[in-house]
């Protein structure tokens, strides 16, 4: 909840300079723009982290699933790989033209996908 925090706030009613369209668009204040892209580093941090910490301190375990731990690492690895070309992006460097944020939420969804497959086949 602390990490939203600045976007349940950041609310504006202030329609954007261009909506030409006569639509009144939520406008956010640009503090927000800087929160999301430190969001998004955070969680590129966080699981580059865990993703490390898997390869080389539980894998050496014998407590752990080897195939548990194999979706978990790979799971963190797709949600890094998201987060670092959405981070990318919010800099104006578009690895997949409008495709961008298709591509990087869909990384994020097999991320989740592998992760939850992680905590069913440890059981």
């Amino acid at each position: 909840m602390f990490l939203i925090s600045p976007f349940i706030i950041a609310h504006d009613d202030t329609p954007t300079p261009d909506a030409s369209d006569g639509a009144s668009p939520i406008a956010f204040p640009i503090w927000t723009y800087y929160a999301e892209i430190a969001l998004h580093v955070l969680t590129l941090i966080a699981s580059i982290a865990v993703a490390f910490f898997i390869r080389f301190n539980l894998y050496k375990s014998q407590k752990h699933s080897k195939g548990a731990l194999r979706f978990a690492f790979f799971g963190f690895l797709f949600i890094a790989a998201g987060e670092l070309l959405t981070t990318i992006h919010h800099f104006l460097i578009y690895p997949f033209g409008i495709y961008d944020s298709i591509a990087n939420h869909f990384l994020l969804l097999i991320g989740l996908v592998l992760l939850v497959l992680s905590f069913y086949s440890s059981r």
